[in-house]
């Protein structure tokens, strides 16, 4: 799991809006307690208070977005000003997917597309081991 923080910089004029990578986390137990006990133990590693939380955002996966028991709901728990936005770019590309799934002509398509690419890499790589063999 990768971990970025957002942060606002309101000591500036103007006012600036900052990304920072924290670190990819390894993470052995995908349930939503098992990612938000991830969650917490970097928040606490940083020695970032959970309460100055304004924002969460993840993808679309249900252990993170889940109104139960995912993550959203597990911090929205402890901080109720933490309100969770789903990802634009994975909405994007599930509205993308379910258009191309839904219009035969763009099945057939991307079967085509799907196609071409399997020849050139089985292509490409019986080439490589020519060369190699050579």
């Amino acid at each position: 799991m990768s971990l970025i923080l957002r942060c606002v910089d309101i000591s500036t004029s103007p006012i600036k809006i900052v990304e920072h990578f924290v670190e990819f986390v390894k993470v052995d137990d995908t349930t939503g307690k098992g990612l938000f006990d991830e969650v917490i133990n970097v928040i606490n590693i940083l020695e970032l208070d959970i309460n100055d939380i304004r924002e969460q955002g993840y993808d679309n996966e249900s252990n993170m977005k889940g109104k139960h028991q995912g993550v959203q709901k597990r911090l929205l728990d402890i901080n109720p000003r933490a309100v969770y936005t789903p990802c634009g770019c994975h909405s994007l590309n599930l509205v993308l997917c379910d258009m191309a799934n839904s219009c035969p002509k763009a099945i057939s398509f991307f079967g085509v597309i799907q196609r071409i690419y399997l020849n050139l890499k089985i292509f490409s790589n019986m080439m490589f081991i020519m060369i190699l063999m050579v």
